[in-house]
């Protein structure tokens, strides 16, 4: 990514997700943890993984790493896709069942 504002804008979305994941993140476990949900561990760790690669994104980025925005769409489609779509709707039905949704 050559152009500085192509680069200040990637810095400013990398940013914003990181920022937006790790507070999203924090309130949906502290849901499910408080809930009992039983595969609440699993998807603690899919959650670290996900902060990690952020991370990596970040780094990546700040390394000048040039295919990083075609990673990062990949790896969130991805995200979508197998997590929220199958993962996130599990915990869904089991927090409809307690009420809590």
């Amino acid at each position: 990514m050559q152009d500085k504002e192509d680069r200040l804008a990637m810095a400013r979305i990398l940013a914003r997700l990181e920022k937006y994941s790790k507070a999203h993140l924090e309130v949906e476990e502290k849901c499910l943890n408080e809930n009992g949900y039983p595969h609440y561990e699993t998807h603690k760790q899919a959650h670290q993984f996900f902060l990690s690669k952020l991370e990596q994104f970040r780094k990546d980025f700040e390394a000048d790493k040039f295919t990083l925005h075609f990673e990062v769409a990949i790896f969130l489609k991805n995200w979508v896709v197998n997590h929220i779509m199958n993962d996130d709707k599990e915990y869904k039905a089991f927090l409809n069942e307690k009420g809590v949704m």
